[in-house]
C-alpha cells in the first residue's frame, strides 16, 4: 500500500523566564504639604521549563493538497485513569499559538501543498501544579487530533494519525515575594539653611521558595526610581546606589540583584541602597506585577504572593542556630502608631512580635546610663518605644539584660520623626528582644562616649541620569541632574560652586542647561566644624549630541531593467561625515521600501479661546499636500503644504484631523490621521502663546511669550507642576526642562481683579518627541547596517539594490535613515529617499541571446553587455535615461 501521508510529533525542553514587577511609593517630604510618587520597575526573572511540539505533514502525492486541516495537541495523565481511559488533563497546560510552516492554518481550513511538507510548531508551558509534589515529576502523553480532506473525502484516522509522544514535568517552583523599606528617611531639612546629606536606606526583597521544584537563576534586574507625580514642583532625587545580596557588599556598578538557585522551601535576600535629597516620610508603599501574556499570563505564573512591607529596622535574629543575615523588622498592619508587628527572617520564617506597651525609664540619665523596666506580657519577640534621653543625639554603646545577655546592636536604635499634626520633632529609643516567657525584665543602656570629632567629611559629585566619564571629565545630558552625598560620623552640610564663581552655594541638586565645560568646586563641614578640602570635577555638555556634516549622495537612483538580460541596478554611495565628540557614537543605516510621512500643525490655539477664526500651518518631512476634516466631517478637497489650512465661524468644542501623504505616495489611513483640537469660548481670556514650533517637535521649548487683551495678569504652569507667580501679559518666562512627551502648558488670568478658577484653565498642548520622523517599522525592512565608535569619522554606505538576502529589490521608492546614537542616549537622524527605476516599463529585447550577448552590467543609465555574435567579443552600450532623490528632513 502506497503511503499518502506521513506525520511524526517530538518534543523539545526550553528554558523560559519574564515577570515585570512594579513598585510605586509615595513620599511626604517633612515641613511642606507635598506628596511626590516614584515609581520602579524591575523585571524578576528566571528559568522554567516549556516544551516545543513539532508536528510534519508529508504529502507525498503530487497531485491533490491536503485540505480542510486541523490540528489540536491534547494531553493525557496515564496514572489518572476514568473507566480505564486516562483523563484529559489540557487545563493543566498553555499552549502558544502555532507556527507554521507551508502550512497555513490548523483551524479546519488548513491547506497543505502537493509534495509539500506541513510543520506545525506548538510551544506549551505547564501551569503551575502539572509538575506534582515529588521530585520525579509526572508523566503525560501529548497526541494531535487532526484531520484533513484530499479531493474532498475525509483522510481516514488509520492513515491520519500521529503516535503520542511522552513528556515529564518536573514539579516547578512557587515564589512568594516581599518588599521592605523604611518610612522615614533622612536627606536635606527644610528647616535648616544648609544643605544636608542623604542618608542611604535599604530597599530590600526576600524571595521565598515554597513550591516543590527548584528556582533556577533567580535575578532582579531593577530600574532607577522614576518620580511620576511632583505637583509641588519640589527639587527631588530619588537613586538606587547599588545592590547587595544576602548582606554582600554594594555593588555600585549594577542594579542587578542576582540571587542564584532556590531550593524548595528556601529564601535569599536582595537589597539596594537607596537615597531621596529630601527628608521625608513614605505614606504609601505597594507592589504589583504583570506576567507576559504570550508566555500564559496569570495561569502559568509561579508567582504566588507578592508583598510590601514598612519596616522599622533591619535587625537580627541572633538565636542559636540562625544565620548573620539580618531580618525585616515589619509593620504590616500599618496602624497609626506605625508599631512593628511581624519579623520576616532572611531565613524565611515568619514571626510575630508583640507590642510590649508596659515599660518605662525607671532610673533616669545620669552620666552615660539609664535603666529601661519592661514588664513584659508575652513571650517570644517583642518591642519597645519610648522617649530617647540622648534626644536621639548619641551613639547607644551597649545593652544589658537583667539576665546579663547583650543586646546585639542591631536591635536596638534611636530615631527622629516628625509628628504630622504639628510637625512636633518626636526622638525614640526602640528595643526588639525576645524573652522566654512573661515577666519583669530590665535593660541597662549606656550611650558611647566617643572621642572628638578631627576627621573631615568626604564628599562625591553623583549624576542622576546620563553620564560617562572618560579620564578626569564627567560627559552629561540636559536632562542629568547633579547631586552630592557625603559621608561622615556627624552630620553634615554640602556646597558647590561652579567655574569662577567667588561664593559656594547650598548644593541643591541642580542641572546643566547651557552646552560649555565647567568646573564643579564642592565640599562639606560636619557638626564638628571639620571642613573637607575642596574637590574638584569638570563636567562637560556638549550641544545637540551627535551631529552631521554634509552628506553626499554620488548616486541617488538605481536602474533596474526589464530586458532579457536581467541587468542588475547600479549602486547608491553615501558619504557620511560624523562630527567629532568626546563620548563613542555608533550608527546604524537601514533601508526601508516605500515613504512614510510625518505631519506636524502649527497655530493651533489655547483651549478655550474667544477666536472664532483660526489659520492652521500644515507642514513635516515628506509631506506635500494633505486633507483635513472638521468635527469628524467630510474629508477636504486636497491642498498643497503652502496652503494655511483656514477655518472659520467657529464655535463649541472643534476637533481637526489632519492626513498628508509625500507627491510620490498615497494618503494613509484615518487612523493615521494626525489630530488637534480645542474650545472655542465666547468668554475665555484672549491668551495667545507664541515662540511654540509645530507639532510633534523633535526640539525642547526654551522659552515662551503670553499675549493677551484685557488681561491684568497671567500665571502659568508646564505639565501640572505648581503655577509661577503673575507676570504681566506680552512677556516671556523661559520653561523648564521637557522629558518626551506630551506638554501642556496651563495658563490663568486676571481680569477686573478676578483670578480664573485653576481648575478651568486655558491650555496649550505640544508633543517634544526627538525620534518623530524616525520610525519606520511599519515599512518592510530591506537592509540593515551597524557601526560603532563612528566620531569624527566620514562612514561610506554603498547600496546596489539588494536586500539582506541579496535579491535584487522591485522599482519604486525607499527610505534610508542613518541614526546616529551616543553612549549618553543622545539621538539624531537623517533620512535620504532612494528610487530604483523601472527605465524600460514594457519588456523588450535589447539584443537576443542568440546573438551572444552576455555578461551583462548598468551603471547609472547605462545598460552595457559584451556580444560575441560574429565569434569576436563585442562592447554593447545604450543609454536609457535616469532619475533623482532627495533628502526629506534631519
Amino acid at each position: 500500500m502506497k503511503h499518502l501521508i506521513a506525520t511524526s510529533l517530538r518534543f523539545a525542553a526550553w528554558a523560559l523566564t519574564a515577570l515585570a514587577v512594579r513598585l510605586p511609593a509615595q513620599q511626604q517630604f517633612q515641613g511642606v504639604c507635598a506628596n511626590v510618587k516614584i515609581e520602579i520597575q524591575q523585571e524578576l526573572a528566571f528559568e522554567r521549563i516549556g516544551f516545543e511540539a513539532t508536528l510534519e505533514i508529508t504529502n507525498n502525492l503530487g497531485g491533490d493538497p491536503i485540505t480542510d486541516f486541523s490540528a489540536r495537541l491534547t494531553f493525557s495523565d496515564p496514572a489518572d485513569r476514568v473507566g480505564g481511559v486516562p483523563r484529559d488533563v489540557s487545563d493543566r497546560f498553555f499552549v502558544q499559538r502555532p507556527r507554521l510552516t507551508d502550512v497555513n492554518a490548523t483551524d479546519g481550513t488548513g491547506v497543505i501543498g502537493p509534495t509539500k511538507t506541513g510543520i506545525v510548531r506548538w510551544f506549551i508551558i505547564p501551569k503551575p501544579s502539572a509538575g506534582g509534589t515529588t521530585p520525579q515529576g509526572r508523566k503525560y502523553e501529548v497526541g494531535v487530533d487532526m484531520s484533513g480532506k484530499m479531493g474532498g473525502v475525509e483522510i481516514p484516522k488509520n492513515i491520519f494519525f500521529a503516535i503520542p509522544d511522552t513528556i515529564t514535568v518536573k514539579p516547578e517552583p512557587e515564589l512568594e515575594i516581599r518588599y521592605f523599606q523604611p518610612r522615614d528617611v533622612q536627606g536635606d531639612d527644610p528647616f535648616t539653611p544648609e544643605i544636608e546629606s542623604p542618608i542611604p536606606f535599604t530597599l530590600g526583597v526576600l524571595v521565598k521558595n515554597s513550591g516543590y521544584g527548584p528556582a533556577r537563576a533567580v535575578r532582579i534586574n531593577s530600574q532607577q526610581p522614576k518620580i511620576v507625580e511632583n505637583r509641588a514642583g519640589l527639587i527631588l532625587i530619588a537613586r538606587l546606589l547599588g545592590a547587595r545580596v544576602q548582606d554582600s557588599a554594594l555593588n555600585e556598578s549594577s542594579l542587578a540583584v542576582n540571587l542564584g538557585d532556590i531550593p524548595p522551601a528556601e529564601t535569599r535576600k536582595g537589597a539596594w541602597d537607596m537615597i531621596t535629597s529630601l527628608s521625608g516620610e513614605f505614606i504609601e508603599f505597594k507592589a504589583s506585577y504583570t506576567h507576559r501574556d504570550e508566555l500564559g499570563g496569570l495561569e502559568t505564573s509561579l508567582i504566588k504572593t507578592l508583598e510590601a512591607h514598612f519596616i522599622a529596622r533591619e535587625v537580627l535574629n541572633d538565636d542559636p542556630g540562625r544565620d548573620r543575615i539580618l531580618d525585616f523588622l515589619a509593620d504590616t498592619d500599618r496602624d497609626e502608631l506605625q508599631l512593628p508587628d511581624t519579623l520576616y527572617e532572611s531565613q524565611g520564617q515568619i514571626v510575630p512580635v508583640n507590642h510590649e506597651a508596659n515599660a518605662s525609664i525607671t532610673t533616669p540619665l545620669a552620666g552615660r546610663s539609664f535603666v529601661v523596666t519592661v514588664n513584659r506580657q508575652f513571650e517570644g519577640w517583642g518591642y519597645v518605644r519610648l522617649t530617647d534621653p540622648g534626644q536621639a543625639k548619641l551613639t547607644l554603646e551597649s545593652v544589658v539584660r537583667s539576665d546579663g545577655k547583650v543586646i546585639n546592636l542591631r536591635n536596638v536604635w534611636t530615631n527622629i520623626r516628625y509628628r504630622p499634626s504639628d510637625n512636633a520633632k518626636l526622638t525614640y529609643f526602640n528595643l526588639f528582644d525576645r524573652v522566654a516567657a512573661p515577666g519583669a525584665v530590665t535593660y541597662t543602656v549606656t550611650y558611647a562616649n566617643p572621642p572628638p570629632d578631627t576627621q573631615a567629611p568626604v564628599t562625591r559629585l553623583r549624576f542622576a541620569g546620563q553620564v560617562t566619564q572618560s579620564g578626569s571629565n564627567y560627559y552629561i545630558t540636559r536632562d542629568t541632574e547633579l547631586y552630592f552625598t557625603s559621608e561622615d560620623a556627624s552630620p553634615v552640610s554640602i556646597e558647590y560652586k561652579l567655574d569662577s564663581e567667588e561664593n559656594f552655594r547650598p548644593a541643591i541638586p541642580f542641572k546643566i542647561t547651557t552646552p560649555g565645560t565647567y568646573l564643579v568646586r564642592f565640599r562639606a563641614t560636619d557638626s564638628a566644624g571639620n571642613v573637607e578640602q575642596t574637590q574638584t570635577a569638570a563636567v562637560i555638555l556638549e550641544g545637540q549630541g551627535p551631529a552631521f556634516g554634509t552628506i553626499e549622495t554620488r548616486s541617488d537612483a538605481l536602474t533596474l531593467t526589464g530586458d532579457t538580460l536581467s541587468f542588475r541596478p547600479t549602486r547608491i554611495d553615501l558619504s557620511i561625515p560624523v562630527a567629532a565628540g568626546n563620548v563613542a557614537v555608533n550608527a546604524a543605516i537601514d533601508v526601508f521600501r516605500g515613504i512614510r510621512v510625518w505631519p506636524t500643525v502649527a497655530g493651533v490655539p489655547v483651549s478655550p479661546t474667544p477666536a472664532v477664526n483660526t489659520s492652521l500651518a500644515v507642514g513635516g518631512a515628506n509631506v506635500d499636500f494633505y486633507r483635513y476634516r472638521r468635527n469628524g466631517g467630510a474629508w477636504s478637497a486636497e491642498q498643497a503644504v503652502a496652503s494655511p489650512l483656514a477655518l472659520s465661524g467657529l464655535s463649541g468644542t472643534v476637533v481637526i484631523d489632519i492626513l498628508a501623504r509625500s507627491q510620490h505616495g498615497a494618503y494613509p489611513a484615518e487612523a493615521d490621521a494626525l489630530q488637534v483640537s480645542w474650545v472655542v469660548d465666547p468668554g475665555a481670556p484672549a491668551l495667545v502663546v507664541s515662540g511654540l514650533p509645530p507639532s510633534p517637535s523633535r526640539t525642547p521649548v526654551s522659552s515662551l511669550t503670553v499675549n493677551a487683551t484685557g488681561v491684568e495678569f497671567y500665571r502659568w504652569t508646564l505639565n501640572n507642576s505648581f503655577f509661577r507667580p503673575e507676570a504681566l501679559p506680552n512677556t516671556s518666562f523661559d520653561l523648564p526642562p521637557q522629558t518626551p512627551g506630551v506638554q501642556t502648558l496651563k495658563l490663568i488670568a486676571r481680569r477686573g481683579g478676578e483670578w480664573q478658577e485653576e481648575a478651568a484653565a486655558a491650555t496649550r498642548s505640544w508633543t517634544y518627541n526627538p525620534a518623530y520622523g524616525s520610525d519606520f517599522s511599519s515599512l518592510p525592512h530591506v537592509l540593515g547596517r551597524t557601526f560603532d565608535a563612528v566620531q569624527g569619522t566620514t562612514l561610506s554606505f554603498v547600496w546596489d539594490g539588494r536586500n539582506t538576502g541579496g535579491v535584487l529589490q522591485l522599482p519604486g521608492w525607499y527610505t534610508v535613515r542613518i541614526r546616529l546614537l551616543d553612549v549618553l542616549g543622545n539621538m539624531t537622524f537623517v533620512t535620504r529617499l532612494v528610487r530604483i527605476d523601472e527605465l524600460v516599463t514594457t519588456p523588450s529585447s535589447f539584443t537576443a541571446l542568440a546573438d551572444g550577448a552576455e555578461k551583462p552590467d548598468a551603471r547609472g543609465a547605462w545598460l552595457v553587455w559584451q556580444q560575441r555574435g560574429s565569434g569576436t567579443p563585442n562592447i554593447r552600450a545604450r543609454n536609457i535615461g535616469g532619475a533623482g532623490g532627495g533628502e526629506i528632513g534631519r
